[in-house]
């Protein structure tokens, strides 16, 4: 693959003897570090091998209270973390609340859209 960076080339391993990689998992251009191999290690090598390093995506979760909800007229944002991709967003902030009326009233039920396994940045409103 063009683009690909060699970290290490290993000539004359014994046929069935597993690849051994004894440094620190890499780290790509956005500064993720590998979180696996897309060869299993344990096995055996068997003839020419090229093993890739796989990172997993981060995005950016935000979570917000609306305009609507605020005294400024401006979305505030409540809560903002950076999270594997495929990783089910949580918020562990305070409830939000409206400033519509009384919590009876506009009480919280839930997040739009609802956190599901994220797959870009996403901004989430109460």
């Amino acid at each position: 693959m063009s683009g690909d960076t060699v970290l290490r080339t290993d000539r004359n391993v014994n046929y069935g003897t597993p690849p051994n990689w004894n440094a620190s998992m890499p780290v790509d251009e956005f500064g993720r570090t590998a979180i696996r191999w897309d060869t299993d290690l344990t096995k055996g090598i068997t003839g020419d091998t090229v093993i890739h390093a796989k990172f997993i995506p981060e995005y950016t979760a935000t979570f917000v209270l609306s305009g609507d909800d605020t005294l400024s007229g401006s979305s505030q944002t409540l809560y903002r973390y950076t999270l594997d991709q495929d990783t089910i967003p949580v918020y562990s902030g305070d409830t939000p609340v409206s400033i519509q009326g009384d919590s009876a009233n506009f009480r919280f039920v839930g997040w739009s859209p609802e956190p599901a396994p994220i797959q870009q940045n996403t901004t989430y409103t109460a």
